[in-house]
């Protein structure tokens, strides 16, 4: 089912969202952050695997609206989106992402990916070595037409399996993509740049966790290198410097905290801003709030 806000033509800038909600909802940051993609001359591409009518009324005066089984993961959805963009001529800039994440302040974000124009052809909000290195998949913005009008862009959709387990998605998906597209030549980058200090951080969270273990011997010091930090998630372990640097925060920290790493500083930071604070509860459900400790596994 697909409602539109009116005739698309050309984009010069095209969005695909990848969205899913239990409850059929769209969270408030997530509609400002459509709206603002609009504001600023995007086409946007609402694709929804779990969207109610209000929902979906309430977006179809700014995006496309496209509903469909709950299939394929997020990659589904942006293989989706694409096909209802059509032809991609003229097109000079598509932009995935999906609802994983609360946008702060999307104007801010788009200002920064702009001050980095011309320096990637594949540009995302962050990258990990964790696994091998690879950009993160909840944002990713095919900067320029050489790689949209590519072989190597064509394939990748074309030849994309419809998988069905998460690891799966990861392994052949995420992973696969950053390796297909730098084989293909394309250069690759991440918005978010940690300094010393914040993967120091990162570090001392895996140790605290128990995700990073460190041999300790009996005597001597122990040396802890802050490039470690490029083998963890940055959005679990480095949340804060993404969250400083970029205005995003990853709602699986918040709803599940799968590593059990201490939130004391995130609930500190959402006490002191309570407009993020609205943004995160109401993205998160409900279920958690600046109040509450840590979410269970």
């Amino acid at each position: 089912m697909s409602l539109a806000p009116g005739p698309l033509g050309p984009p010069a800038w095209a969005v695909v969202v990848a969205h899913y909600d239990a409850q059929g909802l769209v969270a408030r940051h997530l509609l400002q952050t459509v709206q603002t993609l609009q504001a600023q001359g995007a086409q946007v591409h609402f694709v929804s695997t779990g969207l109610g009518d209000a929902a979906a009324a309430q977006l179809a005066p700014h995006a496309q609206v496209l509903r469909r089984p709950n299939t394929g993961y997020d990659f589904g959805s942006y293989r989706a989106g694409i096909q209802a963009i059509g032809s991609l001529d003229g097109v000079q800039r598509l932009l995935l992402f999906n609802s994983s994440m609360v946008v702060a302040d999307c104007a801010r974000l788009l200002a920064l990916m702009q001050a980095r124009a011309g320096q990637a052809d594949l540009l995302a909000l962050t990258l990990s070595e964790e696994f091998q290195p690879h950009l993160q998949s909840f944002w990713l913005s095919f900067e320029n037409p050489a790689i949209l009008h590519s072989q190597a862009f064509a394939r990748w959709w074309a030849d994309m399996p419809n998988l069905s387990e998460r690891g799966e998605v990861v392994a052949q998906l995420e992973l696969g993509l950053s390796a297909h597209f730098a084989r293909a030549g394309f250069r690759l980058a991440a918005l978010h740049q940690p300094s010393r200090d914040e993967q120091f951080r990162a570090v001392l969270r895996a140790i605290d966790s128990g995700y990073l273990l460190v041999q300790a011997g009996t005597d001597g010091p122990v040396l802890l290198d802050p490039a470690w930090a490029r083998q963890l998630n940055p959005t679990t372990y480095a949340w804060d410097s993404v969250l400083d640097q970029l205005g995003v925060l990853k709602l699986e920290l918040l709803q599940r905290n799968p590593h059990r790493i201490n939130l004391a500083r995130l609930q500190d930071r959402l006490h002191s801003q309570p407009d993020l604070a609205a943004l995160v509860h109401d993205a998160a459900g409900g279920h958690w709030s600046p109040s509450l400790p840590n979410p269970a596994p």
